[in-house]
């Protein structure tokens, strides 16, 4: 740390700067915005989950884009599954049809069963593009 004096006797401190070797570059990113990450890997991977669990949908590169209105993965399935801009106006899948609350909070659903259903599919989700970007695509 570098340290001074105020004139008011006050010390002040503020950490010392590194020289960066030539040639080091630090690149900073947001999810998406280096590489189309949403449309070439979250919404590959939302459609592989939804694949394995039977679900009879998938989500089109048009639609995905709309969808990427709502933020949050846990949160934009809970909006296509409530019919959000029109799409999956079959509601919710076999099972999930009679929540005990159509209720929201956060953008999530208040009802224990779906809370669990989108937390479990966002987790297998997450799981599955980490293995696609580790696979190098």
């Amino acid at each position: 740390l570098l340290e001074a004096v105020s004139r008011d006797g006050l010390r002040l401190t503020s950490p010392r700067m590194m020289a960066a070797p030539a040639g080091l570059a630090i690149l900073f990113d947001c999810d998406g915005v280096l590489a189309d990450t949403e449309r070439d890997g979250h919404r590959v991977s939302f459609n592989r989950v939804f694949e394995e669990r039977g679900f009879d949908f998938e989500w089109t590169v048009e639609e995905y884009g709309r969808m990427c209105e709502v933020g949050g993965g846990k949160e934009r399935m809970t909006a296509y599954l409530n019919g959000f801009n029109g799409y999956r106006t079959s509601g919710w899948p076999a099972g999930y049809e009679s929540p005990t609350t159509e209720s929201l909070t956060k953008g999530l659903p208040d009802d224990p069963r779906r809370l669990e259903l989108v937390r479990e599919l966002h987790a297998r989700k997450t799981a599955l593009f980490q293995e696609l970007i580790g696979s190098g695509v």
